[in-house]
């Protein structure tokens, strides 16, 4: 066999092995993947070294779900990517691991009581892991094919009380860390955030694509619809966009419409609007986040700008975001509050939420 002929074979293994290796990988250039600012979101790097299936990579071309904080290490960081799995940061997002390799990943929730024990939701499937990702065992499955588990949460102060929400409307509680469920209430639908007040861990917060937030006192025994508390502010609240815990107060929320942000500091008996730069009704808010030592620093995202304010919303500050794709997650570091992360998605149709 001629050298050019022998040559041209070895090439076309090497591409043929190369593509069908890492579909979502691609070169470090790509403006995908991870973003880390060290300085309150006024500069960015990404963050998208990985080793996946043992070999060196990156993850450029992932599109992000989530970013979520281990409660027992602010340096350890899960990645729940828009249909590639999981990943893992043990240095603070300077190197990722693949610890599931498939899947749309809803929502990640570690134990806040064992470390290394992860729940995450994935399609219609839960799984959990004892050993932070080194095995999987699958504790549920959603039969109806159509329905995913777009949530999950674990009781802060007891950690064998599980809570997830489906796209249909339903929020199930399981007392033995998933081996059992039951219905607790059914929304009617999408659910699309559900929250633990820590402070007061019977205090569960379920919100809804349309139908309003619901809140529980009693850990799920009744629910009560918040949508008339705030509709009374003479505008539109109809569309969920984000909801995240003001951990400034006992029972604090800030919500992200399509409207604008309120807030709430009484458990959404009450609300105030905050202003933003941009009018009402005309920004497409993707995510929102809050710094958790101080209360008035407060961050939120449209596809292509991250606004944040020192003031609690009284004067806001702008940054165009270094990535072609839209910012899909915020998160400020639990613990070096001045450490921020953004993750971001292909929109290929809008809000990016319904992908």
């Amino acid at each position: 066999m001629s050298k050019i002929k022998l040559f041209t074979i070895l090439i076309g293994l090497l591409l043929l092995t190369t593509a069908c290796s890492f579909p979502f990988v691609s070169s470090p250039q790509e403006t995908g993947g991870v973003f880390k600012s060290s300085d309150y979101g006024e500069n960015w790097e990404q963050k998208n070294s990985a080793m996946i299936r043992n070999k060196k990579n990156n993850i450029s071309n992932i599109n992000t779900k989530e970013i979520v904080f281990d409660p027992h290490d602010h340096s350890l960081l899960y990645l729940a990517t828009r249909g590639n799995g999981l990943f893992i940061s043990e240095n603070s997002g300077e190197e990722w691991r693949q610890i599931f390799t498939t899947g749309f990943v809803y929502s990640v929730a570690p134990d806040p009581k064992s470390r290394g024990v992860i729940y995450f939701a994935v399609d219609n499937k839960i799984y959990k892991t004892i050993d932070q990702g080194q095995s999987w065992r699958q504790i549920y499955l959603e039969n109806r094919l159509e329905v995913q588990i777009t949530q999950i949460a674990i009781d802060p102060s007891d950690s064998q009380r599980l809570i997830m929400g489906t796209s249909n409307g339903e929020i199930f509680q399981s007392t033995d860390a998933g081996e059992s469920w039951k219905l607790s209430y059914e929304t009617k639908d999408n659910i699309r955030k559900i929250l633990i007040n820590k402070k007061n861990p019977k205090i569960i917060y379920a919100a809804t694509l349309h139908a309003g937030i619901y809140k529980t006192s009693d850990r799920g025994l009744t629910w009560l619809n918040l949508k008339e508390k705030y509709e009374n502010l003479n505008y539109s609240v109809t569309q969920y966009r984000f909801l995240v815990l003001d951990p400034g107060f006992a029972d604090g929320l800030l919500y992200a419409s399509d409207f604008g942000i309120i807030r709430s500091t009484d458990g959404g008996e009450t609300w105030q609007k905050i202003k933003l730069l941009t009018p009402d009704n005309t920004a497409i808010i993707n995510t929102l986040a809050i710094n958790p030592q101080n209360n008035k620093h407060l961050y939120y995202a449209t596809d292509d700008t991250i606004y944040h304010s020192f003031d609690a919303g009284k004067t806001w500050l702008s940054v165009k975001a270094p990535t072609t794709r839209a910012v899909s997650f915020l998160i400020v570091d639990s613990e070096t509050v001045n450490t921020i992360y953004f993750g971001v998605a292909v929109v290929n149709n809008k809000p990016f939420f319904f992908l």
